[in-house]
């Protein structure tokens, strides 16, 4: 299991390699909150677990229609005065 192989702190070059990414967006990932990292001593490290169930909820796959497969993504209402 992946889990096993990995340190329970990451740097931020292996989190680019784990999801092959380049540096740039990694960095834009983490500004983003969307890999949690917190600094320890001015250097950014990844908490091994916090990441790969991140990673798990990204990718559960999405709800399907049991007639013909297509994906749902709920609609959002329209808005009041607006014809549809």
């Amino acid at each position: 299991m992946i889990n096993d192989e990995l340190p329970p702190l990451l740097t931020v070059a292996e989190v680019q390699k784990l999801l092959r990414i380049g540096r740039g967006k990694a960095y834009d990932m983490i500004r983003a909150k969307e890999i949690p990292s917190k600094k320890l001593r001015g250097a950014i490290r990844i908490l091994r677990d916090p990441l790969l169930r991140m990673l798990e909820q990204e990718l559960e796959p999405q709800q399907e229609t049991p007639d013909t497969g297509a994906k749902l993504h709920p609609v959002p209402p329209p808005k009041e005065g607006k014809k549809v």
